[in-house]
């Protein structure tokens, strides 16, 4: 009888069939998971239509300042044309000096919100003032342009169907403040039109045109017309001046404040306007 054969261990082989099998089907099965897109093809997602813009309606800004006077219970507008600022500024400042000193109701617009073909609606017992700049040579600001047009067409036509012959605008009461600079040759050309124009068409001017020159000195001109101005407003409004000095706090433009040391080297005294040196005070 023969003897069993002992094998070696070492002899052993290190993987069977059966964990080379699974080893092979595992990477087969690897590489087909990675390599799935080239192989099957990559079922796409059928593209989805781009999303419709929906446009929002415009908002449509309501330009009748007639309807806002009412609403508000305001009786002076002033009405601006402003290219750097400046006439809405004061604006602002006439209008905030109309209410604390004589209790006006007053609300600032720029003319380019306004329906000005509406002019010709514009309430007797009320006031309007036109502070209106003229940008480079003799033309009209940004903001009025379409005003400017109304007032220089062949047959302007406001709201009432009113020919022009038969004065429409005779019910509006108006204040001119126009601003320029002398260095141009339309000096003031927009403001000097409006004002030509609303009294062609009937309107009532208070007062005297104020006139503003930039290359000179816009502020003094402007502190130097509306003292004046006001006068004409209170007589044209029914306004005592003496017994409406108590509407309100009043505001000041401007704060003061005195150095005690100072370079008077450095300290510019101002210029004359021309009112000054023609002898005016």
């Amino acid at each position: 009888m023969s003897e069993p054969v002992l094998l070696d261990p070492q002899d052993e082989p290190i993987i069977d069939t059966f964990d080379l099998v699974f080893l092979i089907s595992a990477g087969l099965i690897a590489v087909l998971y990675l390599f799935r897109d080239t192989i099957f093809g990559a079922k796409k997602s059928p593209a989805l239509p781009p999303p419709i813009p929906v446009s929002k309606p415009p908002i449509k800004k309501d330009k009748n300042f007639i309807k806002k006077m009412r609403n508000t219970d305001k009786n002076v507008v002033l009405f601006y044309g402003s290219q750097t600022g400046t006439a809405e500024d004061y604006a602002s400042r006439l209008a905030k000096e109309g209410l604390q000193r004589f209790g006006l109701k007053t609300m600032t617009i720029d003319v380019e919100d306004c329906d000005m073909t509406l002019l010709d609606e514009f309430p007797e017992d009320c006031l309007a003032f036109f502070l209106m700049a003229t940008y480079g040579e003799g033309e009209p600001t940004d903001d009025a342009v379409e005003f400017w047009e109304l007032l220089n067409s062949d047959n302007p036509e406001f709201s009432q169907g009113i020919p022009i012959e038969d004065k429409p605008l005779s019910s509006l009461r108006y204040v001119v403040f126009a601003l320029g600079n002398k260095t141009y040759e339309h000096f003031n050309a927009v403001g000097r039109l409006v004002d030509a124009k609303l009294s062609e068409f009937g309107a009532t001017k208070i007062g005297e045109r104020g006139e503003g020159d930039d290359d000179g000195s816009l502020e003094e001109d402007f502190l130097g017309w509306k003292e004046d101005m006001w006068k004409a407003v209170c007589d044209a409004m029914n306004i005592d001046p003496n017994e409406s000095q108590n509407h309100g706090t009043r505001i000041s433009a401007y704060k003061i404040t005195e150095l005690e040391n100072y370079d008077n080297d450095t300290v510019f005294y101002g210029e004359l306007s021309e009112h000054a040196l023609n002898g005016g005070t």
